[in-house]
């Protein structure tokens, strides 16, 4: 089958199949996004393990869904999920035949390239450190594997379905790899037996849904739960926890997208910004990585509006790093930023100011007290004890 598009989306299929030949690596394989969306297009059921769920295949089946649900839209097709996940105990001949007509996708068991339980053929993912142990290789399980394959390609397409546009495939590679070192490593790692490398709340509340198996089933426990879950399998447990993976999912999601468009947002304001200046004002809540300050490295702080409150602003130091630690704001000290200042977080980080111009003032008395040995000059003190606003 091949994708067709309405034309309601034409722009988006447009854009898309301008970047049909964009080639994605999964760990030393090649594909195209034209083979995903094909790929996405012809999926009729996908194939896991029966029994107890854990947080990797339960997530990796919120995973295929939403890509293939993201494909789906921007065609203008509809598809019935009811009935689309299949929990087994083996995989037969007839389900590798329909995985190998693309009309399956098979994953957390099998042993085929998106199952992890053959040690033999087990991949890994680089030596890295991670909470103090160094060069330790953590195992892929079927969600990081997923990821792998079709990660870029997901968070391309639900980039454009936002902004009308493919993102810079430089942030898309490192928004993928932090996505996979925060929230996929902690899955992978209990997945494959590693406990006391890292915690991982999400997984411990995935598995806590196999309690339900031992509840009477007359009893309307499900119902209170959530009466409109999606019915990808006839196995209520697993439905309830997918649920839950989907909508953790789409939080994960929207992070990336979100960072990826401030990333993109402030890169073009710091195009026209004074190199000499050291705070970045903007009219919106951002939260770029620290990489965007690299053209205009006197950046240490970025004024934003709260959310929270009405017309009042936040200051948050710009950066995460030892030469930047210095310029962190002293919450024992917070009556020397002025009147206008309510509140100093405990790390020293974010400051909440009554105005924009009070929160500028802070900057510009905590770049003072920084630049004097954190000793208020004259000149600063003067203004503080005025109450002036300093710009």
């Amino acid at each position: 089958m091949i994708a067709t598009c309405t034309n309601q989306n034409q722009t988006y299929c447009k854009l898309i199949r301008s970047h049909f030949d964009d080639v994605y690596n999964f760990l030393g394989e090649f594909i195209t996004l034209k083979d995903i969306i094909d790929q996405m297009t012809n999926l009729e059921m996908i194939y896991t393990h029966c029994g107890n769920h854990h947080a990797d295949d339960t997530t990796a089946t919120a995973f295929i869904v939403a890509l293939k649900w993201l494909i789906d839209s921007i065609y203008g097709r509809y598809f019935n999920y009811d009935g689309f996940c299949k929990r087994v105990s083996s995989i037969t001949l007839d389900i590798r035949k329909k995985e190998k007509n693309g009309e399956a996708i098979i994953y957390d068991i099998g042993y085929g390239k998106f199952d992890h339980h053959d040690h033999a053929i087990q991949k890994k993912r680089p030596p890295k450190t991670i909470n103090g142990v160094i060069d330790i290789s953590v195992p892929y399980s079927s969600f990081g594997l997923l990821w792998q394959c079709y990660g870029k390609a997901y968070i391309n397409l639900e980039y454009l379905v936002r902004y009308n546009e493919f993102p810079d495939p430089v942030l898309v590679d490192k928004y993928f790899e932090e996505f996979d070192s925060i929230n996929i490593i902690p899955i992978d790692a209990r997945d494959n037996g590693i406990y006391n490398l890292v915690e991982s709340n999400y997984s411990e509340t995935i598995a806590n849904f196999n309690a339900f198996r031992s509840t009477d089933q007359n009893v309307p426990i499900f119902k209170v739960i959530d009466p409109n879950y999606k019915r990808i399998s006839k196995d209520k447990v697993f439905n309830f926890a997918c649920d839950f993976a989907d909508r953790t999912l789409y939080g994960w999601t929207e992070n990336i997208i979100r960072s990826i468009y401030d990333d993109t947002w402030v890169s073009k304001i710091l195009e026209n910004q004074d190199k000499n200046d050291t705070i970045l004002v903007v009219d919106r809540i951002v939260r770029p990585s620290d990489a965007i300050f690299a053209s205009n490295p006197n950046i240490r702080y970025i004024v934003y509006p709260n959310n929270r409150k009405f017309g009042c602003y936040y200051v948050r130091c710009a950066r995460r790093s030892d030469r930047y630690d210095q310029y962190l704001f002293d919450p024992d000290r917070k009556e020397l930023y002025g009147p206008g200042v309510t509140y100093i977080q405990g790390n020293g980080r974010l400051v909440n100011a009554l105005s924009r111009s009070a929160a500028i003032q802070a900057c510009r008395i905590n770049d003072e007290m920084i630049d004097h040995s954190l000793h208020i000059n004259p000149s600063a003190q003067a203004q503080f004890e005025k109450g002036s606003v300093v710009m």
